[in-house]
Formats: C-alpha cells, sequence, structure tokens
C-alpha cells in the first residue's frame, strides 16, 4: 500500500473522528469534569484575594480565609485549550498565576496551595516573577504537544471501539 494511499484513506477517516469525539454528545463520554482546589497557605494569618477566569468563564472574586479554599469544576475542551489565570493578592503584593492549563496539567482533582513564595501543586516548582506575576519551571507549551495529546485521545478512542481504518468501521 503507498503512502499516499494511506494518507488519502486516513485524512476522511480521521477527520470524522475528530469531528464525532468534539460534538457535544461525545463530549460527555470523552470529557469528565476537572476540579480545582486552591488553599490559602499565606503565614501570619493573611486573607487572600482571588480573581479567576478562562476566555469562556468567570469565577469572579473570591476571599479565602487564612487556612481555607475555593474550588471550581468545569469541562477541559477537547483541544486542550482551556486555560484558567488568577489573580491572587494579599496585603502589598499581587501576583497572576495560570492556576489550570490544560496542556500542562495532568489532573482531574487539581490541588494547589498559594504561599508568600510559591504556588505549590505537589509535583511542579512554580515561583513568583519580580513584577508580580508567575514563571512556571515549565513554559507555554506548543501546538505540536497538543495535537499530540488529540491524536493520542484519537488512538485510544481507536482501540477502545476496535476501529479498523481499513474497514473504515465506527463504534
Amino acid at each position: 500500500m503507498s503512502q499516499s494511499f494511506r494518507i488519502t484513506t486516513l485524512l476522511p477517516t480521521t477527520l470524522t473522528v475528530l469531528l464525532l469525539l468534539a460534538s457535544e454528545s461525545s463530549n460527555v463520554v470523552v470529557h469528565a469534569k476537572t476540579h480545582v482546589r486552591v488553599y490559602n497557605g499565606l503565614d501570619h494569618g493573611n486573607i487572600l484575594t482571588v480573581h479567576c477566569k478562562s476566555s469562556d468563564d468567570d469565577i469572579g472574586t473570591l476571599v479565602v480565609r487564612p487556612g481555607g479554599f475555593f474550588e471550581f469544576s468545569f469541562k477541559v475542551d477537547f483541544f486542550f485549550t482551556t486555560l484558567f489565570h488568577c489573580t491572587f493578592q494579599w496585603p502589598g503584593v499581587t501576583h497572576r498565576f495560570d492556576i489550570y492549563d490544560a496542556v500542562r496539567e495532568d489532573c482531574l482533582e487539581c490541588y494547589w496551595r498559594i504561599t508568600e513564595s510559591q504556588p505549590l501543586d505537589g509535583r511542579t516548582s512554580f515561583t513568583w516573577a519580580i513584577e508580580n506575576s508567575v514563571i512556571p519551571s515549565q513554559s507555554s507549551i506548543s501546538l505540536a504537544m497538543t495535537l499530540s495529546r488529540v491524536f493520542e485521545r484519537i488512538t485510544s478512542w481507536q482501540l477502545a471501539c476496535g476501529f479498523q481504518p481499513e474497514a473504515r468501521v465506527l463504534c
């Protein structure tokens, strides 16, 4: 079988699978809800004021008491472009941080602790930047990595459904 035949045969099938997975009915099966919980880990009894939003949702401004937390839930979009950024404030300090980045995160239950020195997720080290924002130790993830995750999903879906490209059968 020639390379051009495989590409022209698989391309329409792959596009069909992408459309099926991206549809709202497939979205229920493919995407579980993601939960983010953020704890106030500030010293000296400082109150944490937080404002989080994405391009679609605005969680609003919340005041979190010392040792307290707030949480929110959402569904990650198929193309892993979901991004929630938050502004964190306490007396004399303001920081901004991407609390959830679908390409960076690997959790359905995500836990963060905000401290004076850094936001902590228990796995990756992040630091507050000098200019009252944050520089993640993992820089922005490229489009290639996003596409890689999309194709991983397609492949796992194909395996789960017993998809056979040569038979053009979808489950």
